[in-house]
């Protein structure tokens, strides 16, 4: 072998290993938005948008079906053309002037900003019901916290009253304890915890394995699960993660830490003399449960049901969808895409429903 050829293998070898280097650290600062873990950017819009209008088409299939890929075609439900307004703050919202002070603004995380249009979300549903204007300030991804602390600390005119929803499943994994990062942030353990789950090698494994997996075993839990058939359109799917959470029970510390947290919100929020009211939210598979356990497993207690004691005890007012949602359920109601883990029009409509009861009632 002449004396240049290893050189250059070695040299070739450099240059593949260093691309794909590259490559996962693009996707983990591009996509999975990784620095913002350790610190946050409070003023950047969703996806970089800002005061753009997108036009969407039609278009079939939500989160849970994108996981089976083609053996989630079944479940996928088109989703009828609309627009998606971000404001210059790059929140999703209706068009109108930014002078327009909101009488109400929502904050959480992906189910209040969730709608298919702009004109779809709960905060569209509450400005037609409420007849004044509400803000939408809630984004996908970054945990539930992270829209409302970012709101308070804004120069803009405090609203009357700011909705808060905390989804179920937030407890306690995808909760994220407020806006400051701390150094513990960077310590060794911490990143080799945080690393792997934002590697793209990672994800794009997870998701693949995940196809095999459901191609295998049709029953297997991989990342999402098949319900029984309950309604005439067909059965829904369900994230594998809500399931498992029907059966044990929660920790009651994990439960006592989102509840200091929140309550630590309401008193933000009363600082700049607004009232709070805190959404509970239950996951799908709460809602439906029957249509995902086995026959004769038992249901532990939701979660909500303790976080909502816990929040009434500090007295954060609090009002909890979850017994409204398994009534409408039981009456036939279908409150949620049955390809997406998050709630349909009907399932806006109803929230919005209830707080607008709740805020007209003497």
């Amino acid at each position: 072998m002449p004396p240049s050829q290893p050189i250059v293998l070695v040299t070739c070898l450099g240059l593949v290993w260093a691309g794909l280097g590259i490559t996962d650290w693009a996707y983990r600062f591009a996509r999975f938005r990784w620095h913002e873990t350790l610190v946050p950017a409070w003023d950047r819009g969703e996806g970089g948008l800002r005061d753009v209008t997108v036009e969407l088409p039609l278009r079939r299939g939500g989160d849970l079906s994108r996981l089976l890929g083609p053996a989630g075609d079944p479940f996928a439900e088109d989703r009828p053309p609309g627009s998606l307004h971000w404001d210059a703050r790059g929140n999703l919202n209706r068009p109108r002037p930014e002078a327009r002070s909101p009488a109400v603004v929502v904050a959480g995380d992906s189910f209040m900003r969730y709608g298919v249009s702009h004109d779809h979300t709960l905060a569209a549903a509450l400005e037609d019901r409420l007849g004044v204007p509400v803000r939408n300030v809630a984004r996908a991804g970054e945990g539930p916290l992270a829209s409302a602390y970012r709101f308070l600390r804004s120069p803009d005119a405090a609203p009357a009253l700011l909705v808060f929803g905390f989804v179920e499943r937030q407890i306690p994994d995808g909760f994220r304890a407020g806006p400051r990062i701390g150094g513990h942030a960077l310590a060794p353990a911490a990143l080799g915890a945080v690393l792997p789950e934002t590697s793209v090698w990672t994800w794009f494994g997870r998701a693949q394995w995940a196809r095999v997996g459901r191609r295998l075993d049709p029953s297997s839990d991989a990342e999402a699960i098949e319900g029984r058939p309950g309604f005439p359109e067909g059965p829904m799917l369900f994230l594998a993660q809500t399931v498992r959470a029907l059966e044990p029970s929660v920790d009651p510390r994990d439960l006592d830490l989102v509840a200091r947290q929140i309550a630590r919100l309401a008193e933000a929020c009363a600082r700049r003399d607004i009232r709070m009211l805190v959404l509970l939210i239950p996951d799908k598979a709460r809602v439906y449960p029957h249509q995902v356990l086995a026959e004769g497993a038992a249901l532990a207690p939701s979660a909500l049901d303790g976080l909502e004691i816990r929040l009434r005890e500090r007295k954060v007012e609090t009002m909890n969808l979850l017994p409204a949602f398994q009534a409408l359920a039981e009456q036939g109601e279908r409150l949620y895409w049955r390809d997406d883990t998050h709630w349909n029009d009907r399932g806006i409509a109803h929230a919005a429903d209830r707080i607008q009861s709740l805020l007209v009632s003497p």
